[in-house]
């Protein structure tokens, strides 16, 4: 099938010239799995062109994974996460550290299965942090740390939830776990129905946290320290699904005026919708849009564009759209792809130049086999296999009704648990797919970057996990062999090398030859 060439004017000449400046490609492949893949993706695309894929499962034999794909959209990596339960373990937010590491927010099986977990970007675990619930979202903060936020019962299973956040290190040490519980009454601020979902630092330090209750959409604001501030509800007849499987029913994203809030859901039994609220300092709603869908078409997930429109992206299978906004929230256009019965659309991302991401399930699934296909297409050419049809999507004005919260004293939050987490290797094997040209970059070695660099004593291999023995030849700027060593672990000891440029020669856990670069700087 041809696909379509709609007019999208400016912004297709913008998403075309993005795409020069950074050297990406457009791609359309079909990978094979030896085991189920994950039942929902989202995207982060990295400065070098590749491509971080994440997602949460089900239940066993589906498991959520995380990995990567090269700029051509070949399969560099993918790990399936392991973390105990019957297999509801995923991958729900994915944060590039610049440094070769990504920082990820793991999803375990409620109500005691969640983690913080740093990777590298050749998919070694570097470290995770066990936080004995379900973890939502991770962000860096600008003190150089980081804060995740999660939720679960702390009286029994089944009881009513706390919303708790927790700071830590960027070596996965916990600075502080708080909860933020009603005190003296179970029915009121408690609810079975009360979740987190993301949570996003504001200019001032101070973080906001995004939680459903029952059918309210709730903000609440505390300190750097974790400290209350205040707590608001949005009265909007929002649905929110507590436990919504991938992608993101509500989302913050800041705006010069405000921070806008985006959630998902008009009428649980009806047209499905989604809705964005402008929101002052304080947390008052100071503007509302509506936008409404026939079937059952519900936010996934929500990302600024280079240019500073946003994109909504909801729905799955035959029932999906692409939605854009400018940047004030109001509607510019909607479209959906023609093929969404056959070829069932599970994931959505947003690429740094402006390019779309997509995910699809293929027909003919089995137990031994799993084909799906991950696309990435500009708006001038659209989609390989597809044509891009109007979706119908209407925008009204939404009255929201801002109802402050209780007032709420921060708690010292549960222990950290001891739940091992494992990231195994999947079998994957990638063929082009609708016209992609496929890998293009056939080098035998592969060059990456150690980290941290510069650095004083020790340096980090990516790719190398920790237990595995494996060779190294390190050599100076000149390539001159300076000595071999057996590793068993990703650390590299550097003390005792002069300051100058250095690369590291050694073979991954899985995959070809790498050569890690870094800067040895002497100890002040």
């Amino acid at each position: 099938m041809t696909a379509s060439r709609p007019l999208f004017g400016v912004l297709a000449l913008i998403s075309l010239s993005y795409q020069l400046v950074l050297g990406q490609s457009l791609f359309h492949n079909r990978y094979v799995h030896a085991q189920y893949p994950a039942v929902s993706e989202q995207f982060l695309s990295l400065p070098s062109g590749s491509t971080v894929f994440f997602g949460a499962g089900a239940s066993a034999p589906i498991f959520g994974s995380v990995g990567m794909l090269d700029p051509q959209g070949m399969l560099a990596w993918e790990r399936r996460v392991e973390f105990g339960g019957i297999g509801e373990s995923g991958i729900g937010a994915v944060h590039d550290l610049g440094d070769g590491t990504l920082l990820c927010a793991v999803q375990g099986w409620y109500p005691s299965k969640g983690a913080v977990a740093l990777v590298d970007t050749l998919g070694a675990l570097v470290w995770s942090r066990d936080l004995g619930m379900p973890v939502s979202d991770v962000i860096l903060t600008a003190d150089g740390n980081c804060v995740a936020v999660g939720w679960r019962s702390v009286l029994m299973p089944g009881s009513d939830f706390d919303l708790h956040l927790t700071k830590l290190d960027l070596s996965g040490s916990v600075l502080w776990t708080k909860r933020y519980p009603e005190p003296g009454n179970l029915t009121g601020f408690n609810s079975l129905d009360k979740i987190t979902y993301n949570v996003l630092e504001q200019p001032n330090g101070d973080l906001w946290l995004c939680f459903g209750y029952t059918d309210l959409l709730g903000v609440l604001s505390v300190n750097a320290s974790g400290s209350v501030q205040w707590v608001r509800y949005f009265a909007t007849g929002i649905e929110h699904d507590v436990f919504q499987v991938g992608g993101d029913p509500c989302a913050l994203l800041p705006d010069p005026n405000g921070t806008w809030l985006f959630g998902k859901g008009l009428d649980p039994n009806g047209p499905g919708g989604m809705f964005a609220i402008l929101i002052d300092a304080q947390g008052q709603a100071t503007a509302g849009r509506s936008f409404t869908a026939p079937g059952n078409i519900h936010l996934r997930d929500v990302q600024r564009a280079p240019d500073g429109t946003f994109w909504m992206f909801a729905g799955m299978g035959p029932d999906h759209a692409f939605i854009h906004l400018d940047p004030n929230a109001d509607l510019l256009s909607a479209f959906k792809l023609s093929d969404g019965l056959t070829r069932s659309v599970f994931g959505f991302g947003l690429g740094s130049d402006g390019a779309h991401l997509v995910s699809r399930v293929l027909p003919d699934t089995s137990w031994t086999s799993a084909p799906h296909a991950r696309e990435r297409f500009d708006l001038s050419a659209g989609p390989a296999c597809d044509s891009m049809l109007i979706a119908p999507i209407v925008q009204g004005t939404l009255a929201v009704q801002t109802i402050p919260g209780p007032t709420l004293t921060a708690a010292p939050g549960i222990q950290s648990a001891s739940q091992a987490l494992t990231l195994v290797p999947r079998t994957v094997t990638t063929a082009p797919e609708c016209g992609s040209t496929g890998r293009v970059d056939a080098s035998p070695e592969r060059t990456v970057h150690a980290y941290p660099s510069p650095a004083t004593d020790m340096v980090h291999l990516p790719g190398a996990g920790s237990g595995v023995s494996f060779d190294v030849e390190l050599t100076d700027a000149l390539g001159r062999t300076l000595r071999r060593v057996v590793q068993g672990g990703s650390g590299l000891w550097i003390e005792d090398l002069p300051a100058g440029a250095y690369s590291a020669r050694y073979r991954a856990t899985d995959g070809p030859p790498l050569r890690a670069r870094f800067m040895k700087v002497d100890r002040p």
